[in-house]
């Protein structure tokens, strides 16, 4: 049989788009189909659907799962789990059509298509290589948007939670090397107490009030002694009055205070205990942070008085004491925003900066910045 023959006889076996609406072409190639375990033939047949003989009228509107059965003479080949939508019946056959098709469905049934059409054998080997071109090329498969945004959500939160950590960790370090906190510390002045020069009852001049100003020399009260005759009670410095520490006509015990006042010349300091292993962070003129009650000020240190050596310490017997812990140091605190009298005898933390100190990035005129208070 010539080409053109060929040609001829299988023009005879495509069924145009123009005589039946369909997304593509049919072709009467024989093939039959299995459906629930019964096989029917193929009236005709395209990659997108197939018109089924003798498929019974309550499939119609249905999905069913069939497998196309190809016979080539000296081999016969098969499509399984082929998704078929059963459309319409009219009386001799069904119109359906193919859903979800594999590219590995796809490949052999262009291959069996264009076989034909060219008027060539389909051989086992053709089916094969169309097998083994979509193994060996397989589709990349298509990534939902919905598990996208989910990645990326996910994917953000991992960021965000190392960057928290981080964060931490780089203020733990940061606080470990170059913040540095007091023991303990309070607020402190050069203050003058007087006291009863002998068991006595003690009445006041006038009537004292705590800040009120007194002159040196003033007289304050009298001590009526308990065996008999009085003391004059003097101001012995010019200054404000903290705190009167006994009634009026009271008893009081020899060395007993009875008025303390603060010494006008005098002001206002920080007593501050550090560990001596921080004697090498802290240097006078650091600006440090005061904290009392909660509420922070600064200051400035003025004054650091270093620990007793041992041998110091050993050499002297007779006092047996040790004036200063041998592990601390003491660091004099000068405020620069408060001068409550208020304040004195308060607990307070004294807080070192030691970078921004070291740097020079801090003084006395920008204390409250926005870098000194981060820490």
């Amino acid at each position: 049989m010539t080409s053109q023959e060929k040609n001829e006889e299988f023009s005879t076996q495509i069924v145009h788009e123009a005589e039946i609406t369909r997304q593509q072409a049919r072709y009467r190639i024989p093939a039959k189909i299995e459906i629930d375990g019964k096989i029917y033939t193929l009236r005709d047949w395209s990659v997108t659907g197939c018109a089924i003989i003798g498929l019974p009228k309550e499939y119609v509107g249905k999905y069913v799962i069939g497998k196309m059965i190809f016979n080539f003479g000296h081999f016969v080949t098969s499509i399984e789990n082929l998704k078929i939508e059963c459309l319409h019946n009219n009386g001799e056959f069904t119109g359906c059509r193919f859903s979800d098709l594999t590219l590995q469905q796809l490949s052999i049934l262009n291959q069996i298509i264009t076989a034909y059409i060219n008027g060539d054998i389909v051989t086992q080997d053709d089916i094969i290589t169309a097998v083994t071109k979509i193994q060996m090329y397989p589709e990349k498969p298509k990534i939902d948007k919905i598990e996208v945004r989910k990645a990326k959500r996910i994917l953000s939160v991992i960021l965000l939670t190392i960057f928290v950590l981080l964060t931490f960790l780089t203020y733990v370090v940061y606080k470990k090397l170059f913040i540095v906190d007091s023991i303990n510390g309070y607020v402190d002045s050069n203050i003058t107490v007087v006291r009863a020069p002998y068991p006595s009852h003690i009445t006041f001049e006038r009537r004292l009030i705590s800040g009120e100003k007194v002159k040196k020399g003033e007289l304050l009260a009298t001590a009526h002694l308990v065996g008999g005759g009085a003391a004059a009670l003097i101001s012995p410095v010019q200054g404000s009055i903290i705190k009167i520490n006994v009634k009026d006509n009271a008893f009081r015990n020899i060395g007993e205070p009875v008025v303390t006042i603060l010494d006008d010349n005098s002001s206002l300091f920080i007593k501050s205990t550090f560990l001596s292993k921080d004697l090498i962070k802290i240097q006078p003129g650091y600006i440090v942070k005061i904290i009392i009650n909660g509420n922070t000020y600064y200051g400035k240190v003025f004054k650091i008085t270093y620990p007793e050596s041992i041998d110091s310490i050993k050499s002297k017997p007779t006092e047996n004491i040790y004036v200063n812990p041998y592990n601390y140091i003491i660091v004099y605190v000068k405020p620069l925003n408060f001068n409550s009298l208020n304040f004195i005898g308060e607990s307070v933390l004294v807080r070192v900066n030691t970078l921004i100190n070291r740097l020079g990035i801090i003084n006395e005129k920008n204390a409250n910045s926005f870098i000194f208070n981060l820490f």
